[in-house]
């Protein structure tokens, strides 16, 4: 699989750290529900999520979103002009899981990195199409909700 590999300074790191911080208390403090499906501790995930987004925009040259009003989901950073969502997940996974309600999102592009702590290995992506889908749409472990399996191996390259 090939794959871009960055890692962060520890400065970037803590940003990652705050934001995701700050985000969890004003969502937390204006009842926005925590949607995410990962088994590990949230706020893990959520620093993860942020470590994953600032590589990306690292490497793509562009500004990731720093903003913590009280929101779920949505636009993470625009690359050539196309609304990206970026997912971690952990090195050594080799497929995610996409809740059929993100359908709605107003999503071009989804970008695949593995985080492991300041190192990140930009995998890939996935459009829209490549998604939701009927032949990989499946009943989550969480009652009433599907959701679309990927593996990872079928990633569309930069």
């Amino acid at each position: 699989m090939i794959m871009v590999s960055i890692t962060l300074k520890p400065s970037e790191y803590a940003t990652a750290v705050y934001l995701a911080s700050t985000r969890e208390f004003v969502n937390r403090n204006f009842g926005v529900n925590d949607k995410q499906m990962g088994r590990d501790d949230g706020f893990q995930i959520a620093i993860d999520g942020f470590v994953g987004e600032i590589a990306v925009c690292k490497y793509f040259n562009v500004c990731p979103d720093l903003s913590f009003e009280p929101r779920a989901g949505g636009v993470d950073c625009v690359i050539n002009g196309r609304r990206v969502d970026i997912k971690s997940t952990k090195p050594g996974r080799d497929r995610v899981y996409i809740p059929d309600w993100k359908a709605k999102n107003e999503i071009d592009r989804y970008i695949y990195c593995y985080v492991n702590f300041r190192s990140v290995d930009i995998l890939g992506w996935f459009a829209p199409q490549d998604i939701f889908r009927e032949d990989n749409l499946e009943q989550s472990p969480i009652k009433s909700i599907n959701h679309h399996v990927l593996y990872l191996e079928n990633l569309r390259k930069f």
